[in-house]
């Protein structure tokens, strides 16, 4: 299933998905699941996510460790 199919099916008709970085981050796997965190108002609607580019880097950047889950 697409994930627009997914959102019409709970009533979430009226969502514009806007996507970044592609197939870099998600490799062949299809998509990256994440949390929302939090949301601004300014200009337009932005939700900010627990998964953006500053979040994957960390890891290699200092060595920490976020364990991933590939399902499917």
């Amino acid at each position: 299933r697409s994930p627009i199919s997914i959102l019409v099916a709970n009533g979430l008709n009226d969502v514009a998905l806007a996507y970044e970085c592609g197939r870099m981050v998600t490799g062949p796997f299809g998509y990256l699941v994440s949390t929302a965190i939090h949301k601004k108002d300014i200009y337009r609607h932005y939700i900010g996510l627990d998964a953006c580019m500053a979040n994957l880097m960390r890891p290699a950047l200092y060595g920490s460790y976020h364990h991933i889950t590939v399902m499917g």
